[in-house]
């Protein structure tokens, strides 16, 4: 008997067992009859050889998507309308970093750009200056500073600018031809904005590719992952306020940047690709983790600069203040072994152990989950009514007693042991509300590592069935970073925060719960952080479907979508050039 037939007679025992135990013998009789009589013997022959394809390839959606946003005749000829008639039409000066062998299709398309009001000057090396400037004076309606003596030095550089707004370009390709357009259109549309920058490409041979669809303003993020600095507009008066370190060979602009973030700033992300950068595999080097410690000491942060997960990312180790006590909430019902898991992992895979154990047990019916209820030397609480996922962990914060409270589902499980000292030293800085883990499925693929939105109001996990080691995705599966919101199977919030924002909305009983603690948190003017360094296992239990024989995901989406309308504006850390899974949204 061939391996076919083997796997087909295992399904029908496998089948047939099932069927039994929930149906009955005759159940089984009478359906394998039916089947005969409408199909013969078919069934047992052995199935086809079926190939499982993946239809999505991000090589050829991002070519999809370049051709639906080409500018065509009628697009260039209303962005050369509404030019005429800005309300203020800036000088933008231009700061070009380039490589003699590497400018020419740069200066092509700066001679191209739809908006003209702009200069160049040339950041290069002495050595090859002359040979620049030759090759930009080919170019017709292109104005070029003079500054051979010290063309190396940016602040020297600016000084001589004479444009209200400074673009600098670093390891730049191409601009689109819109470039300065858009950058005009922001400038235009909020007289505060200080700092602008863009989506980004890279440009391999004679194909555009890798596009990085970036998030608005991500502090955190850009502790972890420089994702601006080859490209960024600033007002002058931003420079008048900070300058650049010179001495600095590689890292001058990041370090800029760095410095003006400082402090609060009116910053705009352009959701569209202005641009394409060279293809290139440059390792983390010294001189960035350099800018990063000088700007934890500057900012007053303890704390040390690692290497981050994949090449060129960064890792900030923030050092825990004192030993502050974290009180874990975890719902549950009849669900011995699970939980088990759970607490076993609590006990022999965590590290920090300042911690206190809250169970809720919602009317766990069977003996062998009482009994164990009442070994355990945990707090175990009691919850009679219905099953309401706020309501549980609202009553878990009313007996918790430590300084931090975390809401634990009772199907994770700790995977490394440093996970709940990785969220507590995000936990403690400034401005941080709610800290958020990478969960993962028993294959070691991503089941949470961020919390999105789409326009529909519609929340999703972004980077489902991903590997959770991947660098895919310009890595953002594996860097600390900001979210709208983390789930609520492993969420740290402060409770003085938590108790500020009057803890979980009790209208979402079933889903959105969580979301909504993070809505209310960002709005009181903290951020929700997302760490890959706290990683665990969450799979085992579907706890809330278990404790509700009736779904309300759609009656609670509509009430969150009511009492949150600004989702439907798009998420700002999710770009609105992706759809589900961070897929690329084409027609």
């Amino acid at each position: 008997m061939n391996s076919q037939r083997i796997n087909t007679f295992r399904k029908l025992i496998t089948l047939s067992t099932n069927a039994i135990k929930q149906y009955g013998f005759r159940y089984l009789i009478t359906t394998v009859l039916l089947e005969i009589r409408h199909n013969g013997f078919a069934i047992f022959k052995p199935e086809p050889e079926t190939k499982i394809i993946n239809t999505y390839s991000e090589e050829i959606s991002y070519k999809i998507w370049l051709r639906e946003h080409e500018l065509g005749s009628k697009k260039i000829q209303k962005i050369r309308i509404e030019v005429n008639e800005f309300k203020t039409c800036p000088k933008i000066t231009i700061i070009l970093n380039v490589k003699v062998d590497e400018c020419e299709m740069l200066l092509q398309s700066l001679q191209k750009q739809l908006y003209k009001n702009f200069e160049i000057i040339i950041n290069c090396q002495k050595l090859i200056y002359d040979k620049v400037v030759k090759s930009i004076k080919e170019f017709k309606g292109i104005e070029i500073i003079e500054n051979k003596e010290n063309c190396d030095k940016i602040n020297e550089l600016v000084s001589k600018c004479s444009g209200e707004w400074i673009l600098l370009l670093n390891n730049v390709k191409t601009l689109t031809e819109d470039a300065l357009y858009h950058i005009i259109v922001e400038i235009n549309s909020n007289e505060n904005i200080e700092l602008i920058y863009s989506d980004e490409d890279r440009w391999l041979e004679t194909n555009r590719i890798n596009p990085f669809f970036k998030p608005d303003w991500s502090p955190d993020l850009f502790l972890s992952q420089d994702y601006i600095s080859n490209f960024f507009a600033i007002s002058k008066k931003i420079w008048k306020e900070t300058k650049f370190d010179d001495s600095l060979q590689y890292t001058r602009y990041y370090d800029f940047l760095l410095k003006i973030t400082d402090k609060p700033r009116m910053i705009k992300h352009i959701t569209k690709i202005l641009y394409s950068i060279e293809e290139k595999h440059d390792k983390v080097n010294l001189e960035s983790k350099n800018i990063l410690k000088n700007t934890l000491q500057r900012r007053r942060i303890e704390g040390e600069v690692l290497d981050g997960l994949i090449p060129r990312t960064f890792r900030i180790k923030y050092k825990i203040k004192g030993n502050p006590k974290i009180s874990i909430i975890i719902p549950t019902k009849d669900n011995k072994l699970i939980l088990q898991r759970c607490l076993d992992s609590l006990r022999t895979k965590t590290d920090y152990k300042n911690f206190e154990v809250i169970i809720i047990d919602n009317n766990s019916e069977t003996e062998e989950m009482k009994k164990y209820l009442n070994s355990l030397s945990h707090k175990v609480l009691s919850y009679k009514d219905s099953f309401n996922f706020s309501k549980l962990n609202n009553l878990g914060r009313k007996n918790a007693t430590g300084e931090f409270l975390l809401f634990l589902n009772d199907d994770i499980a700790a995977l490394k042991s440093n996970w709940l000292e990785n969220m507590i030293e995000i936990g403690q800085q400034e401005g941080v509300g709610v800290v958020g883990a990478k969960l993962v499925l028993s294959d070691n693929n991503i089941q949470h590592a961020g919390w999105v939105y789409l326009k529909s109001g519609a929340g999703i996990h972004p980077f489902t069935d991903t590997d959770a080691e991947s660098d895919k995705f310009n890595g953002q599966i594996n860097v600390i970073r900001n979210y709208s919101a983390v789930t609520g199977a492993c969420q740290l919030i402060k409770t003085e925060i938590y108790d500020k924002v009057g803890g979980y909305d009790e209208n979402f009983d079933l889903y959105y719960g969580d979301s909504d603690l993070c809505m209310k948190v960002i709005e009181a003017g903290y951020r929700i952080v997302y760490t890959p360094y706290a990683k665990l296992l969450h799979q085992g239990s579907t706890s809330i479907k278990k404790q509700s024989k009736v779904f309300f995901s759609t009656e609670n989406h509509l009430e969150f979508i009511t009492k949150w309308k600004n989702v439907k504006n798009g998420d700002p850390f999710y770009n609105p050039n992706l759809k589900i899974n961070y897929r690329i949204k084409t027609e």
